[in-house]
């Protein structure tokens, strides 16, 4: 990839603590506020016919699963990509919107940070318990085409990271580690990726050392599957 192109990444990508506060904020009101107008309607409802806690047609259910995922306001310094193919149930391929249509396009393979998908059968891979489910259902959220917008997580560099020339963090395969994001057609809703494939059971929460800012929600979310014993948690033994 060209210098050019990195320098939109490394400038569009920047992000720090406070936002990913501002966004947990966003969703911890939202859940208060429509707690607190549940508990008005039932204290008022012998006098009054109960209102919606949220006016009709703000929200909008997404055209994909979501398990009961909760959506986030747009990513603080978020970069919009369009997929090309997804390579297993926690790796995708990504190229610039601009070089839609064109049919060798330059691709940069993306590893989602937080979780780890089982392998499917592969030219160096030996197919795992639920691999190819997880693969599967992964391409059906994020089918060729589909706007993701990509977000780094920290960008300091120390002894447990390794950062390709332009400042951006790749693991030992060449992929860069980043958080993936879509969007709800029509709507300001976006949700995170690997959220959603965790409360699905479609992979297993893993520690990213120092990428941590959604490590709590992704904890979270795979306790939930777990309990409910979705996806690989009830398929596979585990």
């Amino acid at each position: 990839m060209g210098p050019v192109i990195f320098s939109r990444w490394h400038s569009a990508f920047t992000i720090r603590m406070g936002h990913h506060m501002q966004l947990t904020r966003t969703r911890t009101s939202w859940l208060l506020i429509a707690m607190c107008l549940a508990l008005l309607a039932a204290l008022t409802s012998s006098t009054i016919a109960a209102q919606p806690s949220t006016p009709e047609g703000d929200i909008v259910e997404p055209p994909f699963e979501t398990f009961g995922a909760l959506p986030w306001q747009e990513p603080p310094g978020a970069a919009p990509w369009l997929v090309e193919d997804v390579t297993d149930g926690d790796t995708i391929r990504v190229i610039e919107s601009e070089n839609e249509g064109d049919p060798d396009p330059w691709w940069e393979p993306i590893r989602m940070i937080g979780v780890d998908a089982p392998e499917r059968d592969g030219p160096h891979t030996d197919e795992e318990c639920y691999g190819t489910e997880a693969s599967a259902f992964l391409t059906r959220l994020l089918p060729e085409g589909t706007t993701v917008y990509l977000q780094v997580d920290d960008d300091e560099n120390d002894a447990n990271q390794t950062f390709n020339d332009d400042g951006l963090e790749v693991d030992d395969f060449d992929r860069l580690l980043v958080h993936v994001f879509i969007r709800a057609d029509g709507t300001d809703d976006y949700y995170l990726v690997t959220e959603v494939l965790a409360l699905g059971g479609y992979v297993d929460v893993k520690d990213y050392g120092d990428n941590s800012y959604f490590a709590d929600e992704l904890q979270d979310a795979e306790d939930i599957a777990r309990d409910k014993n979705r996806g690989l948690w009830g398929a596979c033994g585990t």
